[in-house]
C-alpha cells in the first residue's frame, strides 16, 4: 500500500497511543482511526506449538480470511458494501478502500453512546444511521486496518443526511466496528472442522 498509514515502520505503540488519545478526547464527526492485529501461521512458533495468544491464519490465505471477516462483521451490523462492488464469491481485497451503505442505529446504541459520553449526547428527537469506510493491509505477522465512521440523521419521514455537525463520539462508533471485526477474525482463524 502506498499510504504512510501502512508504512512498515509504524509501531504498534504509536497506534495504541493514538487510540488512547482518541478515547480521552472523542473526535467530532468522521475521523479515521487505525488499529493492528498480530497474527501467526500454524507453522510459525516453537516446534509444533503455535504462537500463544495470536490470531492463527493459514499461510497464503490471510487476505481471504480478513476480507471475509470484514464483510461478515459489516453484515452483522446490517451494513452492505457499496464500494467496491463484489460478487458473492469475491474476496474484499487488501489495499483497496471500501465503503458501506448507511444502516439505522437501534435505540440501544444511541442510549449507550449517551451513557458513555454524557458531555456530547445525541438528541433523542431523530433517527440515526451509520456508515463505515476503511482499508486493510496484510503485512508479515500483522494486519493493519484503517476505519472511519460517519454519523447520519433523519426524521421519521425523511432521508438520511450527514449529522448536523454537533459533536459526538467517533470513538464509540469506531469501537463497535473494530470489536465486530475482531470477533469475525477469530472465527476466520479457527481451524476447519473435520
Amino acid at each position: 500500500m502506498q499510504t504512510n498509514l501502512f508504512a512498515r515502520h509504524a509501531s504498534v505503540a504509536v497506534l495504541a497511543a493514538m487510540l488512547g488519545a482518541c478515547a480521552s478526547a472523542p473526535p467530532a464527526g468522521p475521523s479515521p482511526v487505525s488499529f493492528s492485529v498480530p497474527y501467526s501461521t500454524p507453522s510459525f512458533g516453537a516446534g509444533p506449538q503455535p504462537v500463544s495468544g495470536d490470531l492463527q491464519l493459514h499461510a497464503g490465505r490471510e487476505q481471504e480470511a480478513v476480507g471475509w471477516a470484514i464483510v461478515d462483521a459489516l453484515q452483522r451490523m446490517q451494513l452492505s458494501l457499496i464500494e467496491p462492488q463484489l460478487r458473492a464469491a469475491d474476496t474484499l481485497p487488501a489495499g483497496k478502500p471500501w465503503k458501506t451503505d448507511v444502516a439505522s442505529l437501534d435505540a440501544d446504541a444511541v442510549l449507550e453512546h449517551n451513557r458513555r459520553f454524557p458531555a456530547i449526547p445525541l438528541p433523542a428527537d431523530r433517527i440515526y444511521g451509520i456508515q463505515y469506510s476503511g482499508e486493510y493491509a496484510v503485512l508479515e505477522h500483522e494486519l493493519r486496518f484503517r476505519l472511519e465512521s460517519t454519523l447520519y440523521q433523519r426524521g421519521a419521514g425523511s432521508a438520511f443526511r450527514a449529522y448536523d455537525g454537533r459533536e459526538y463520539s467517533g470513538v464509540f462508533f469506531f469501537e463497535r466496528a473494530r470489536d465486530r471485526i475482531a470477533q469475525s477474525l477469530k472465527q476466520a482463524g479457527r481451524p476447519p472442522e473435520p
